[in-house]
């Protein structure tokens, strides 16, 4: 069994999660995947 982390920009956007889903599903021994806090979204006023 393969675990997976992903976190900040590699969930900061649409592109990037789809890259991720990519990554996760290309091998059928990752069973497991953890995510931490997302990269920054919104711009601060």
């Amino acid at each position: 069994m393969k675990v997976v982390k992903f976190g900040g920009s590699s969930l900061a956007t649409g592109a990037q999660l789809e890259k991720v889903f990519q990554i996760v599903t290309a091998d059928p021994e990752r069973r497991a995947v953890v995510v931490s806090a997302p990269g920054k979204r919104h711009h601060k006023t």
